[in-house]
């Protein structure tokens, strides 16, 4: 979806939760023009299912190096999910388990 401006409009839906106080935020982006919303939603205490599905492989590599860099600064968690899905926390929500699958980066 396009803004007036011109520029793609980043899609993020709130998963409710049976407690409130730790929603799951789910994005897709694009670029790192699209980073503001996630950082908003991380410093608000919300988990992000991160989706790099639809990123080309360059700005994959970039929203990773910088969501690495937020996710220190914050004391928070980011775990590989999947070749290209993420699961951000910030600090004092912890992921129990953990994936048995080794993935590798290919970009």
């Amino acid at each position: 979806m396009l803004s007036a401006s011109g520029r793609q409009e980043q899609k993020i839906f709130e998963y409710p939760t049976k407690n409130a106080s730790y929603p799951i935020v789910l994005t897709m982006p694009k670029n790192l023009g699209d980073t503001r919303e996630i950082t908003d939603a991380l410093k608000q205490n919300k988990s992000v299912l991160l989706n790099l599905e639809e990123t080309n492989d360059e700005s994959s590599r970039r929203l990773l190096d910088y969501f690495r860099g937020f996710i220190c600064a914050i004391n928070g968690n980011l775990e590989q999910m999947s070749q290209k899905l993420y699961i951000l926390t910030p600090y004092g929500v912890q992921i129990e388990g953990s994936m048995s699958r080794d993935y590798t980066f290919n970009y």
